[in-house]
């Protein structure tokens, strides 16, 4: 009887083995065909989406910190097919400001030193007056203090420029890594906003994905 049992136990692992091997083979093309599909669609994916993995945000931080406007010059290069260039007005701005911005902390700068030497040479006993010599004291201290606040000017105004195009180098290359296909849309809408005996006017964003 022992036996007995034993056969049968025996005989019953053999079947399921060969009920298991024939189930894996029947789908085992099947298998094949699904993966061959989702290798498609990825490929599918990539060639439209992918994004070269060499291309750093980092480094567009860098390049524009070691000359602006480079980042974006990095970021120009990888970009994908659909993808809008943007260097053709970018560049005018960075450079146009802070080429603006330069020219006036030079010219404010030296327009502050004319006034100061001005009032120093008035304390020199053999002081030889010129064409600022109409002025007087009070006067030239305003237009050397006006100057030397529109140098200031200048100079924060140089900074902002260089750290708004490390900011935009950074965001740029941030989003050529951002789904930006025809298949994503935003939507902005006016909204009012009421509430108690007050009303504010802001806007709504929504994503819609196909």
């Amino acid at each position: 009887m022992h036996s007995k049992q034993i056969l049968n136990i025996k005989s019953l692992v053999i079947l399921l083995f060969v009920s298991f091997c024939n189930v894996s083979f029947a789908q085992e093309p099947e298998t094949n065909v699904d993966s061959f599909t989702v290798i498609e669609k990825i490929d599918t994916i990539h060639k439209f989406n992918y994004v070269d993995t060499a291309h750093k945000p980092k480094k567009a931080v860098i390049f524009s910190a070691i000359l602006p406007s480079a980042g974006h010059i990095y970021n120009q290069f990888y970009k994908i097919e659909g993808q809008k260039n943007t260097l053709w007005w970018k560049l005018p701005i960075i450079y146009g400001g802070m080429g603006a911005m330069t020219y006036f902390t030079i010219f404010n700068q030296g327009e502050y030193k004319r006034f100061k030497n001005e009032r120093l040479a008035r304390l020199d006993l053999n002081y030889i007056p010129d064409e600022l010599s109409s002025l007087s004291e009070p006067q030239l201290k305003v237009y050397q203090d006006q100057y030397e606040r529109l140098r200031n000017l200048s100079v924060i105004g140089g900074l902002l420029f260089y750290t708004l195009q490390l900011i935009d180098a950074n965001v740029e290359a941030h989003l050529m890594h951002f789904d930006s296909s025809e298949d994503m849309a935003f939507q902005w809408n006016p909204v009012l906003f009421t509430g108690g005996n007050t009303a504010q006017f802001g806007i709504s964003l929504r994503i819609s994905f196909k």
